[in-house]
């Protein structure tokens, strides 16, 4: 369950698989599987895991699993891949849903993540569980809260691609923490000024659908529900 005052997304209002567009943040919550029921009981949050929706119902995520992907190989070890919203595994998940109010940010966001994906098809990205564990409430209960990042990043010329920037950073993610970093990476690629409530380092998934809950540059559009 989630944490007294934390503000719950109205689950009431519903949106279709298909009304997605590119940019948009995906949230999945907490359906009942072992993986999601541990992250869930560790965060004190129903929300368990995130992807960047990039149009034609399609999602780019990062994510390790234990079954194949729809290429047939492994999802054991950390990877970013593309899926299909209607794929036989996320038709059964459900989704909050936050879509960025700069259009033209969020489209090349969408833009910049297709390399990953390619690329995620000869590489395993790796998954970075020293930011991940740190982010969760009970760790920052207990050793306190990780710092925040400030100032700005690399330079990223007009022309360069995001993926060449992770390349050259060699970075590791977790889930919602390469969503939150697209975003800023692909704002500064446009130098466009994006603020957001929390640093890419800590947006586990729960603590980011607070932050979007509280960013005026993202609105709410509601819950898409699991099919069957």
């Amino acid at each position: 369950m989630l944490r007294i005052g934390v503000p719950m997304p109205n689950l009431q209002i519903a949106m279709m698989r298909g009304q997605t567009a590119p940019g948009d943040m995906l949230v999945k919550i907490n359906t009942g599987g072992l993986i999601s029921r541990i992250i869930s009981g560790a965060s004190g949050s129903k929300f368990v895991h995130g992807g960047l929706a990039v149009g034609q119902n399609r999602i780019i995520e990062v994510n390790g699993r234990l079954h194949p992907d729809n290429l047939g190989k492994s999802r054991v070890l950390a990877n970013i891949y593309m899926t299909s919203l209607f794929s036989p595994d996320l038709r059964k998940e459900s989704y909050v849903c936050y879509r960025c109010i700069d259009t033209e940010l969020a489209t090349q966001v969408a833009i910049e993540a297709y390399p990953f994906a390619r690329q995620g098809y000869d590489k395993r990205w790796g998954y970075d569980v020293g930011s991940a564990i740190a982010s969760i409430p009970i760790w920052q209960r207990l050793f306190g809260a990780p710092p925040t990042a400030t100032g700005q990043y690399l330079y990223i010329d007009e022309n360069e691609s995001i993926l060449a920037v992770a390349n050259r950073e060699c970075r590791e993610w977790f889930c919602t923490q390469w969503m939150v970093w697209m975003y800023f990476k692909t704002a500064e690629k446009l130098r466009k000024g994006f603020s957001f409530p929390i640093a890419p380092r800590v947006a586990f998934p729960g603590a980011l659908v607070e932050a979007l809950d509280r960013s005026p540059s993202f609105a709410y559009l509601g819950v898409i529900d699991k099919i069957g």
